[in-house]
């Protein structure tokens, strides 16, 4: 008989690549992950201080779904059970705890994920099509198997401070498996031309930069790489387009620095607009894409440009909009949080040389870099990117009980 410890490994192995498909399958696999493990790990589930401020967070998003929203609607319930992608990173932490060579294996897969998609993204950015031949729709943007979905770099740079943190973790020392992380990640999010994670990616390479320093071998190995990176954005013409050419000519309106793009801009003012309408507890989950067309809510903005959009493309601004200052205030806080363990584990492993510090420092530097307030981004809500959460709660919670323990 199949036992559920074993039916809940194979879940955990399908998830990071069932991402791929995009949203609907790994948030199947969260589910049933869910419920086959929660009755029978609940009670070995430890609670470290991300994962409770994250559920405090969603509690009073439920809290006010209920009480101030009383919106019942489908889109609105289901928000309410969004704690679920944190309780299913407790779990799967509790069963890398007990099985080490388990978390090995699922860190050889990743690494293998990583690998097959950098030599699939070449593979496209070269030909115009992928290994099973999935075409890239622009010429500066490659997307690999997410065809259309072009989250190719965001997954890999998203992912990339959880690999190279799992990697101190298991081998406790700097290795070769650091090495294709940082140059997978940077070399894909390159060529993907999503400048945002090429952002994480580069800011993960220059920690680890500023981290190995005086390893004069591993140092010059990095400025290497780093120097390639460069004069490939200033050489090949797709990468000089997309990330410093159309950078360059967006950041700036009537010879004004603006946020991000003119669209960002926009969508910024009409958050800021809306908050200051209800500035305590918004408009209601999702209600940006309805409110965003209201002329009222459109002060100030660049007329020539386009000012709705889904979301408000910041967590931040979201949250201001949608939900009002307290989840903002509790957003605000994770990030500090994550800030301060990272800043704070980083000096102990400066002073102690023990690397599980070392582990930590990536880790949370990898959710505050998720988090970086004045960063574009994603929809909260969206279930990828609570998935991408996930696997950080795995790694937090992962660490920080071993070292109470």
């Amino acid at each position: 008989m199949i036992s559920y410890q074993k039916i809940s490994k194979v879940l955990i192995f399908l998830f990071p690549i069932s991402m791929i498909s995009g949203q609907m399958i790994p948030e199947i696999i969260l589910i049933l992950g869910l419920m086959i493990s929660i009755f029978k790990e609940y009670k070995n589930i430890k609670l470290d201080k991300i994962s409770l401020s994250f559920l405090f967070f969603f509690f009073f998003l439920t809290l006010e779904i209920i009480i101030v929203y009383q919106n019942f609607e489908f889109q609105s319930i289901k928000q309410i059970f969004v704690f679920r992608f944190i309780l299913y990173g407790l779990i799967i932490s509790v069963f890398f705890s007990r099985d080490l060579k388990f978390l090995k294996n699922f860190f050889y897969f990743l690494i293998f994920i990583f690998i097959f998609l950098l030599f699939d993204s070449f593979y496209q950015f070269i030909n115009g099509e992928n290994i099973i031949g999935l075409k890239n729709e622009t010429h500066y943007r490659i997307s690999s198997f997410f065809g259309d979905k072009y989250v190719l770099g965001s997954y890999i740079g998203r992912l990339a401070p959880i690999l190279l943190s799992l990697s101190i973790y298991l081998f406790k020392k700097d290795n070769y498996f650091n090495y294709i992380i940082l140059n997978s990640s940077l070399l894909i999010t390159i060529i993907s031309g999503d400048r945002i994670s090429l952002v994480f990616s580069a800011s993960i390479f220059i920690l680890h930069i500023f981290i190995n320093f005086k390893l004069k071998y591993s140092f010059l190995f990095l400025f290497l790489i780093f120097s390639s990176f460069l004069i490939s954005l200033l050489t090949i013409q797709s990468l000089n387009e997309r990330i410093i050419g159309k950078t360059l000519s967006e950041i700036k309106v009537d010879n004004k620095l603006i946020y991000f793009t003119p669209y960002h801009h926009n969508y910024a003012l009409v958050s800021l607009n809306m908050f200051k309408k209800k500035p305590y507890f918004g408009h209601g989950i999702k209600s940006f894409r309805l409110k965003c067309a209201e002329n009222e809510f459109k002060k100030n903005i660049l007329d020539e440009y386009d000012s709705c959009s889904t979301h408000s493309h910041n967590y931040y601004l979201q949250f201001l909009s949608e939900n009002g200052i307290f989840n903002f205030l509790i957003l605000l806080f994770i990030f500090f949080l994550s800030s301060f363990y990272c800043i704070k584990n980083l000096f102990k492993f400066f002073y102690t040389k023990n690397h599980l510090h070392l582990s930590k420092t990536y880790i949370y530097f990898g959710l505050l870099i998720n988090l970086f307030p004045f960063m574009p981004s994603g929809n909260f809500y969206n279930g990828w990117l609570l998935c991408i959460l996930t696997l950080y709660i795995v790694s937090i919670n992962l660490y920080e009980n071993e070292n109470n323990s």
